[in-house]
């Protein structure tokens, strides 16, 4: 209790302590932050069919989108790992086969090749990816939690490797919420006015 009085510091993390631990989808938007459809559409197939570890972004993806399991068809899986930082599933839309990325943004822009532009056309990444950095960079400086959604045909495929995330066309930023919990403010406050310091971790 003596060393407790004395602190004047105090390492926290964040979600579940400073936020209310409930991820929410926000938007989905393109890579100059314009709202984007298709990246939500995308996200929500690779939610859908993923079948690796339960996470609270795929239920907030699959809460703001749910999927009709006639539409869509899962042939192939790579799940999630801490080293990859992202996950595929391969799978067929209506009779085009797709191989979907979802993922932490500087893990998977470094694997896509092109980025879909406004009117479904494309270009090469690097004709974009200044603007794409500053876009998830503004956004990460509101607090959002940003994922980056690509995808590439894949046809007459059963099967993927991952060694094949490559040549991906990114999709857009998906862009999470966790608000803050309603006393978050005011315990910040508290600890200001008594001389502590907050780091977040």
């Amino acid at each position: 209790i003596e060393n407790f009085g004395s602190m004047d510091i105090i390492c926290s993390d964040k979600t579940g302590t400073l936020t209310e631990g409930r991820a929410r989808v926000r938007d989905a938007v393109d890579g100059r932050g314009q709202p984007h459809p298709r990246t939500l559409q995308l996200a929500a197939w690779n939610a859908a069919l993923e079948l690796g570890l339960s996470n609270p972004i795929d239920d907030a993806i699959r809460a703001r989108l749910p999927v009709d399991p006639a539409t869509v068809h899962k042939l192939d899986e790579l799940p999630y790992d801490f080293l990859r930082r992202r996950m595929s599933v391969l799978a067929d839309v209506g009779g085009e086969r797709l191989l979907i990325t979802k993922g932490a943004v500087n893990s998977l822009l470094p694997i896509c090749s092109r980025v879909e532009l406004a009117d479904g056309s494309s270009c090469p990444m690097e004709e974009q990816h200044a603007a794409l950095m500053a876009t998830f960079e503004r956004l990460s400086a509101q607090g959002l939690r940003t994922l980056a959604v690509a995808s590439r045909a894949f046809p007459g495929r059963e099967r993927v490797g991952k060694e094949e995330e490559v040549d991906l066309v990114f999709s857009g930023f998906l862009v999470l919420e966790d608000p803050p919990r309603e006393d978050s403010v005011e315990t910040v406050a508290q600890l200001k006015k008594l001389g502590i310091q907050l780091k977040i971790i």
